[in-house]
């Protein structure tokens, strides 16, 4: 199991840093290709709309390949879709390498977590999804620090250079024997009956709510910073540090909610991820807003393995296969992130830099009293039995 589980963790840290990567690469590619406003927004929407559209397809391939052989396909799609991004001086073919990358970087998600899933005991799925969430949490947040060196290497050699992750990866993961997903593949019709029902679509809600503000933050956070003097080495080292911290809380919060149920540990990262946002609205502090960053991270770490498991429940409760439910669940956090990350900027243009953290603040609230009242507060295999 722990081989799978480090497996699981290393596939889930690299799709979300190849999603995070292209934030301050953008600048760059807006002004070497000419880009307007329109297409740097399309190529910076692609890798989650390519996300999205493997939904239904990660899940059906990964009971009829297999889960180890899906993730080995994806991981081999994955690299060339990273050359064709590489090499490619054309916004035409960054845009369908980019929403390559999404829909390969779905199913390697999909088939990962559900191989995970078949592979440990009930009362430690949640600390096992922690554990793997908490990898993709820190590629997300350390995407933008590894994107930081196209200025140095260039964006082609970065790209190129995943190919030392995704290669090794797949070997590994051919040569494990471990793990199995049942091959029965479930009719098209119980599938959309699963997603569309109220357990599974409070989960994408308990899951996208919360990544808006991870994704507000990837764009807003460095800009302020950036306005009170402080230089991209520094925005790099604190997210890397909100990487650090989150990483143990994975783990720990999948194991709490195991005990203790799925909405105590939610709910607290909620309310310290929301006094987070509530200082970097209105601190005018660079120390400050660099120390919020990690600070945010814990509350981060506590509600994004809960909301992982809840997604598992609700596939238990529904008869929705596993690998059809990582792959929602992977596009309702890759959706929430680049929406955060969108009208975000949108907002705070408008607005100012305050306002989306204060309105995210407002949705993390009302998330908060649905919580309560949804989430179950006993282990869930108590709840179960």
């Amino acid at each position: 199991m722990r081989r799978i589980l480090f497996l699981a963790s290393a596939l889930a840290f690299i799709d979300a840093v190849l999603f995070s990567v292209l934030t301050p690469m953008l600048p760059s590619y807006v002004s070497e290709l000419g880009l307007t406003k329109a297409e740097s927004g399309l190529l910076s929407s692609a890798y989650p709309w390519g996300a999205a559209a493997a939904v239904l397809p990660a899940g059906f391939l990964a009971q009829k390949l297999g889960a180890r052989r899906l993730i080995c396909l994806g991981l081999l799609a994955m690299s060339a879709a990273s050359l064709l991004v590489a090499w490619s001086s054309n916004v035409v073919v960054l845009d369908v390498g980019r929403f390559a990358q999404g829909l390969f970087g779905a199913v390697i998600w999909a088939g990962a977590m559900a191989w995970l899933m078949v592979s440990v005991p009930e009362d430690r799925k949640g600390a096992a999804i922690g554990t793997a969430a908490g990898a993709g949490a820190i590629g997300a947040l350390i995407g933008p620090a590894v994107g930081t060196l196209a200025g140095v290497v260039g964006a082609d050699w970065l790209f190129t250079g995943t190919l030392l992750l995704t290669l090794p990866l797949c070997l590994a993961v051919s040569l494990s024997g471990e793990g199995h997903v049942p091959s029965e593949i479930q009719k098209v019709g119980s599938v959309v009956s699963a997603v569309v029902s109220r357990p599974v679509l409070a989960a994408f809600a308990y899951l996208t709510v919360p990544a808006l503000g991870f994704g507000c933050i990837l764009v807003l956070a460095p800009l302020k910073v950036h306005e009170l003097g402080g230089g991209g080495a520094l925005i790099a080292a604190a997210f890397i540090a909100a990487g650090a911290v989150e990483a143990p809380l994975g783990p720990l919060a999948g194991h709490w909610s195991d005990r203790s149920g799925r909405r105590v540990p939610y709910l607290w990262g909620l309310a310290v991820f929301s006094l987070a946002l509530a200082v970097m609205a209105t601190t005018n502090s660079l120390v400050l807003s660099i120390v919020v960053i990690p600070f945010g991270s814990i509350g981060g770490g506590l509600f994004i393995s809960p909301a992982f498991a809840i997604f598992s429940d609700a596939a238990a409760e529904t008869g929705l296969a596993q690998s059809h439910a990582f792959a929602l669940s992977n596009t309702a956090f890759s959706v929430g992130l680049a929406l955060g990350a969108f009208l975000g900027g949108v907002l705070a243009g408008a607005e100012g830099i305050g306002a989306p953290y204060f309105v995210l603040i407002g949705a993390f609230a009302l998330l908060a009293i649905f919580a309560s009242r949804g989430l179950s507060g006993v282990p869930e295999r108590a709840a179960a039995s």
